[in-house]
């Protein structure tokens, strides 16, 4: 091609970027003519992320054609070319091509939408990387500000918290670190609470949920220390303890072991004392019902009526696995019992 064509070509680029508000980004329209003029290379010849760049950067242009220059179906190859570029480490194009994600759908929806927040989600990568630590954090607090108005983005948003509390620390922000990460161990046990199906809190019944409680209370130990906050180091270290006491009660002797009424209780007047009387109440209930289990191997006493139909409707009310069998066969002891009582 002759330098004429290639100043034509030129000019008409510019005359695009000029007038179209959705012009690619490109650090030089020079550049961008002279390389597609003369540097072609085949796909085949090319590397791996070569050819990744080469493929999304074709996918955006074809998207532009076939849905519109403005549309929000652009914005996933947007992105994951933008992804791509901060992988190796291209961090200008990278968030010029972020940019022009942010753009497009805050065009097509809203600052509030959901959308929004997963773009800001994949820039803050971006920004930390960079060193940009301050904007990292002011586009997680945005993406967590949207997020939170949606019920379905929990694992999300705990993720999040995590990584907002990394960040703090990272920066020696030892207090704002501690306050996101209290942040998330309310939100864990807000969920934890809405979620479970039954009497039980599903933190203490599931394994894999008091792993979790566990090692997020660790991490807010060590936090709280870093910050030089020994009240909040020392709050958290007790609750990790009695967290773990249940642990180890409950994998050793069985979820229903009515040797484990201690340490449920011990953990109720914890959470009671400290602002959670939603799991105090629900672990109190737990902790006697598993209580009078224990009693019912023995000789009927006075009052035991009333402690039968207790464990009875926790049982209905817990309704897993033999529940309902059981409570049925205690209502029966109890219909029993009266009978006998009447027949005197």
């Amino acid at each position: 091609m002759s330098s004429y064509g290639i100043a034509i070509l030129v000019v008409i680029e510019l005359y695009k970027k000029w007038r179209d508000p959705w012009y690619e980004p490109t650090d030089s329209v020079v550049f961008t003519v002279f390389k597609s003029a003369f540097s072609y290379k085949d796909p085949k010849n090319m590397g791996d992320e070569e050819r990744r760049e080469f493929f999304f950067r074709s996918f955006i242009k074809k998207d532009r054609d076939l849905y519109g220059a403005d549309s929000f179906y652009r914005v996933h190859n947007v992105v994951g070319l933008a992804e791509l570029l901060t992988k190796q480490m291209r961090y200008t194009e990278a968030e010029q091509w972020y940019s022009y994600a942010l753009r497009l759908t805050k065009h097509n929806f809203s600052e509030q939408d959901r959308r929004y927040a997963d773009v800001l989600i994949s820039l803050v990568d971006l920004q930390y990387k960079s060193g940009k630590a301050v904007q990292a954090l002011d586009s997680l607090s945005r993406a967590l500000e949207i997020l939170e108005k949606d019920s379905g983005t929990l694992e999300l948003r705990l993720a999040l918290l995590a990584r907002q509390a990394a960040i703090l620390e990272s920066q020696h922000r030892y207090e704002e670190s501690l306050a996101s990460l209290e942040k998330r161990l309310a939100l864990l046990l807000d969920s934890s609470l809405a979620s479970a199906a039954s009497a039980t809190l599903s933190l203490i019944a599931s394994a894999s949920a008091s792993d979790e409680l566990y090692t997020a209370l660790g991490k807010l130990v060590s936090v709280a220390k870093l910050a030089g906050n020994q009240v909040a180091a020392e709050r958290h270290q007790r609750h990790a303890q009695l967290v773990l006491a249940v642990v180890i009660g409950r994998e050793g002797l069985g979820a229903d072991s009515p040797f484990l009424s201690r340490d449920l209780s011990a953990l109720a007047d914890f959470y009671g004392k400290f602002g959670r009387p939603e799991f105090a109440y629900e672990l109190r209930k737990r902790a006697r019902a598993l209580e009078l289990l224990g009693r019912f191997g023995g000789p009927d006493y006075p009052g035991i009526e009333h402690d039968l139909a207790y464990v009875a409707d926790w049982l209905k009310e817990r309704a897993t696995g033999a529940d309902c069998t059981v409570a049925f066969h205690l209502e029966q002891r109890v219909k029993r019992i009266q009978a006998k009582r009447c027949s005197r």
